[in-house]
């Protein structure tokens, strides 16, 4: 149990998060809204709101906005992911 625990603490931050949660995560910092990060991903919005709970809670944040900032202050989003919500 001490092992596990020494080795959350040294992991880099954002590194637990899932594949699909990052990538909720760098749509998050593009600013999208839940119904469209649903449609960017083809999945439901509530999925899409599991996730950004689950990331919330490994991220140690208590809102997006939180999430974003520090993904961005971080390195945890992908820069090709980096878009405009409103060019469609």
């Amino acid at each position: 149990m001490v092992e596990t625990i020494a080795k959350a603490s040294t992991q880099a931050p954002g590194s637990e998060l899932t594949r699909r949660e990052a990538e909720v995560l760098d749509l998050i910092t593009c600013g999208y809204s839940n119904k469209r990060i649903a449609l960017e991903l083809g999945i439901s919005e509530k999925t899409v709101k599991t996730h950004v709970g689950h990331l919330l809670a490994k991220l140690g944040v208590a809102d997006r906005t939180q999430a974003a900032l520090r993904a961005v202050r971080e390195g945890l989003v992908r820069q090709s992911v980096r878009r405009n919500p409103n060019n469609d």
